[in-house]
């Protein structure tokens, strides 16, 4: 049973994987993915109890979508004559600013409503207070991580990080007030 959880994990992520790349085209490739990545996760269940399941969920897809992205890997030769680096002090200055705030949002603010969201989104579920916090310790990692990609791809910025800021502002308050 282990190895069909394993096996729903590798096929839904290299499902969507694969839709992302634009490699297969077909639209319901990408919802297969996920559905087949939610139907792992509950496969899990019958392998462990319900919070090592979703450890292994987790580690799984991760696993997997590891193996996808080194498997794609391109080494390429760097060529200095297209690229070309401004030497002048101004060219560093200009970009400190955004590349800080762009730091300070993706680090510690987006641990902050890591911490904020991951205990309340768990306190929702039917789970003993140990529990709890051992699936906790597994998910949080993978919720800053969210937010911190969610900062720092989004093409609209400027939503993403107030919405980052607003949930850690919201944890300050509830942890601090």
């Amino acid at each position: 049973m282990a190895l069909l959880s394993l096996l729903l994990s590798f096929t839904g992520v290299g499902c969507v994987f694969l839709s992302w790349k634009g490699q297969l085209k077909h639209p319901l490739l990408k919802w297969l993915g996920w559905m087949l990545t939610i139907v792992a996760a509950f496969s899990w269940m019958n392998v462990t109890s319900a919070e090592f399941s979703w450890a292994y969920a987790t580690l799984a897809v991760s696993a997997a979508a590891s193996v996808l992205v080194l498997s794609r890997l391109e080494l390429k030769k760097a060529s200095n004559s297209k690229a070309k680096i401004e030497d002048k002090p101004g060219y560093q200055l200009r970009n400190l600013v955004p590349n800080l705030w762009l730091f300070i949002v993706a680090v510690p603010v987006a641990g902050i409503a890591a911490l904020t969201v991951t205990p309340w989104v768990l306190s929702l579920f039917p789970l003993t207070s140990g529990n709890a916090s051992v699936l906790g310790i597994y998910l949080l990692p993978v919720v800053w991580g969210g937010f911190s990609y969610w900062g720092c791809a989004s093409q609209r910025r400027f939503f993403s990080h107030l919405i980052i800021i607003l949930i850690a502002l919201f944890g300050a308050y509830r942890v601090w007030l």
